[in-house]
């Protein structure tokens, strides 16, 4: 039997979908950097995007079709949206959160 030592991680990926209409992108981005600056974690590697019919096409088993057009935040890489920043983008853009795996 292996056993590990040391530190493990659960990697995930996050992804937050906002009403397009409430804010625009130049919005979310600057507020992300808000976000990002407010909080100590280094490590904090983000995506701002439009979620387009392709986009749809491909992640549709997490996002719906009136989505599309909506403005998504998302982790670039595994673990890269600090879990202590959860809450407040959930709160500052009234978004939906998406546990990616």
């Amino acid at each position: 039997m292996k056993i590990r030592q040391g530190f493990v991680s659960n990697s995930s990926s996050s992804s937050f979908i906002i009403n397009s209409d409430r804010f625009t992108f130049e919005e979310v981005e600057k507020k992300m950097k808000e976000i990002k600056a407010s909080l100590p974690d280094e490590w904090f590697e983000y995506d701002v995007r439009e979620i387009t019919e392709e986009m749809y096409e491909h992640d549709n088993w997490y996002m719906d079709r009136a989505d599309i057009g909506k403005i998504q935040i998302i982790s670039s890489e595994d673990n890269s949206i600090p879990y202590d920043a959860f809450d407040i983008i959930e709160d500052t853009f009234d978004c939906v959160r998406h546990h990616l795996g």
